[in-house]
């Protein structure tokens, strides 16, 4: 996937940054929350920056992109990529926004 100059995700060990990129094509600025998103086909947890006024298909498409990339083989892109709370396992309704669901700084959910 290409990435605008300067909007690429960073990578690091723990933490993926990533989604700068819906500010740069919705052409505003935004508020961005940090969320701690599970991705069970590596076991890891990343820390993923995000606009707060993103849809939750928006994000779970990005997602899924970055997960792709980062997870190395042991994850690939489907159909339909699912958002969840972590601890309660429901999933998040793909209509609504990261804000309108009160999905704030730390918040966990996983990746399916």
């Amino acid at each position: 996937m290409a990435y605008p100059k300067g909007l690429e995700p960073v990578f690091t060990s723990k933490v993926l940054i990533a989604a700068d990129r819906f500010i740069f094509v919705k052409g505003a600025l935004m508020n961005k929350i940090i969320v701690q998103v599970y991705l069970p086909a590596n076991g890891k947890t990343y820390d993923i920056r995000l606009p707060e006024d993103m849809y939750v298909h928006d994000a779970a498409d990005i997602l899924g992109d970055l997960f792709a990339d980062a997870a190395k083989g042991l994850y690939c892109k489907g159909d339909v990529n699912i958002l969840c709370f972590l601890d309660k396992g429901e999933s998040l309704p793909q209509d609504k926004t990261l804000k309108e669901l009160n999905i704030c700084n730390r918040t966990k959910l996983m990746f399916v």
